[in-house]
């Protein structure tokens, strides 16, 4: 197929922001066991960082090399008023690329909406209390509601009978962990990952939502045994009321209906544990040399554009 100038131009964008996604996905997913277990070897909210910068990888990878190196190549090689035939090839990896973001889009928007919707029906429905960090915003009715729900204004939802079967210790314990989600803008971080297009990475999205509440957890007990040994006590008594319908996407429950996790949870804010050793905080930083390194070597060789337009003439042909 003969395309003019700027057809090549977006032809050759989405066919790179796909192969650059898709490479780095399935290599990514080629060392995911190894790096949830690195993961585990930190402290929570260092190991809920650690995976989330590596969920997102594939797609700014995608973005920065298509920005700053496929598309200024063209520009600057390509002439502007020649016509060219696309391959096959081309053609059908910028067709994927353009499903593939377009459902990555269309999926951050429809959790979006989704997120709004719940958030103004509990508003509409419940009635808010307080004074506490977080204000709550009691629902009538029954069933596991216990969410931050929102994504920049968010809010506390749970339901009545949640919220009379606590005490004001374990209570408390609840307000301090969903208000550490909160302060770490978890459900923003969950509408970036759907936002975000990664080929085969479940196993970092789980990880990192294992880790956020870990580190919420301890946010929440601050080191105290005390509120360690309450929120433990919530959240195995919030377990016993029937889970009821899902909170949005882009919500944080107190407990997803998955046994192990609250076992594992439970466990952990019962036992005495060791501070993981300091070294594995660097791993993050070593993620950010690396793309400062990769900048730095662009801008200084100005000649691997020219490289780097060669490759999309084969990729167009």
């Amino acid at each position: 197929m003969t395309l003019s100038y700027p057809l090549r131009l977006m032809c050759l964008s989405l066919a790179c922001l796909f192969a650059l996604n898709f490479a780095s996905s399935i290599i990514l997913r080629c060392f995911a066991a190894r790096a949830i277990r690195r993961a585990e070897h930190m402290e929570a909210h260092r190991a809920a960082r650690f995976l989330l910068a590596l969920r997102l990888v594939p797609a700014a990878f995608a973005l920065f090399c298509t920005a700053a190196l496929c598309v200024p190549s063209y520009l600057w090689l390509e002439p502007a008023s020649a016509t060219e035939q696309a391959g096959a090839a081309c053609l059908i990896a910028a067709a994927l690329g353009a499903a593939l973001w377009t459902v990555s889009i269309a999926r951050g928007a429809r959790a979006a909406m989704r997120s709004f919707r719940y958030v103004r029906r509990c508003r509409r429905i419940g009635s808010e209390s307080g004074p506490t960090p977080l204000p709550i915003l009691s629902i009538p009715g029954g069933g596991r509601v216990v969410a931050l729900a929102g994504v920049f204004r968010s809010q506390l939802v749970m339901s009545s009978q949640v919220a009379a079967a606590l005490d004001p210790a374990q209570l408390d314990a609840v307000v301090r962990h969903e208000l550490a989600h909160h302060v770490s803008r978890d459900n923003l971080k969950r509408l970036v990952i759907a936002l975000a297009p990664g080929c085969f990475l479940g196993a970092y999205e789980r990880a990192w939502k294992r880790f956020s509440e870990w580190a919420a957890d301890d946010r929440a007990a601050a080191g105290d045994p005390r509120r360690a040994t309450d929120l433990a006590m919530a959240l195995v008594r919030v377990a016993r009321f029937e889970a009821g319908a899902l909170p949005p996407a882009l919500a944080t429950p107190l407990i997803a209906n998955n046994d192990a996790e609250l076992a594992a949870r439970v466990d952990r804010l019962l036992q005495d544990r060791d501070a993981p050793p300091s070294s594995s905080a660097t791993s993050t930083w070593s993620i950010v040399g690396c793309a400062a390194a990769f900048v730095g070597i662009v801008l200084l060789a100005p000649a691997a554009l020219a490289w780097v337009h060669g490759v999309l003439e084969r990729l167009m042909n």
